[in-house]
Formats: C-alpha cells, sequence, structure tokens
C-alpha cells in the first residue's frame, strides 16, 4: 500500500479532501445532500471524484436514532490475514458516506 493510499481501498489524501468537501457541502445544502442522494455517481464526478467502472455507490446518513458502520475493504482482497501495517491504513479513523460496494 502506498503512502497516499488511505483507508485500504486507495483513496489518496487529494481524493479523500475531495469526499470531505462533498460531506461539508450536503451537511450545508439540502437541496446539495438531496440530489447526492438520489445521484450520487453524477454529484460525486461533478464534485471531482472518479469513480471506479462499474461501480455502485450507496450514500447513506446518520441521524440521532442511526449510525451506519461501514466495513472498508479487506487489504488482502477478503483472504488472509492482516498485517498490522494493513490495519494501520484499513480505516485511519476516518469515515466516509459514500460508499463503493
Amino acid at each position: 500500500m502506498s503512502g497516499t493510499e488511505m483507508n485500504g481501498v486507495g483513496i489518496s489524501k487529494e481524493e479523500w479532501s475531495l469526499y470531505q468537501k462533498v460531506i461539508g457541502k450536503a451537511w450545508a445544502n439540502d437541496s446539495f445532500k438531496k440530489r447526492l442522494k438520489d445521484n450520487p455517481k453524477a454529484v460525486l464526478a461533478e464534485e471531482g471524484i472518479k469513480l471506479p467502472a462499474g461501480s455502485n455507490v450507496v450514500v447513506m446518513e446518520d441521524t440521532k436514532d442511526k449510525l451506519h458502520v461501514v466495513i472498508p475493504q479487506h487489504p488482502a482482497g477478503g483472504e488472509g490475514e492482516v498485517s498490522l501495517e494493513d490495519l494501520a491504513h484499513a480505516y485511519g479513523g476516518n469515515c466516509c458516506s459514500c460508499v463503493l460496494l
């Protein structure tokens, strides 16, 4: 895993910054949040976030009564043991409401 990858799925620091801006924009603007929920791939593309071809995007919103737990992609592709280095990079304490399935 390179130094620019984050959370085990290859998101660079620059991409993570874009995700953070999208989340902030959704918090500040209800119509943007609705568009993001209704058509996440298009909105993320408008915001400069490139998604892998054929990916599915699910936008979930936590509330005071509902919390989503996202299990990141297994660093070894779903098999084998995970090293301490992989664990350190697996999620890095960050969260993101945009999940690639």
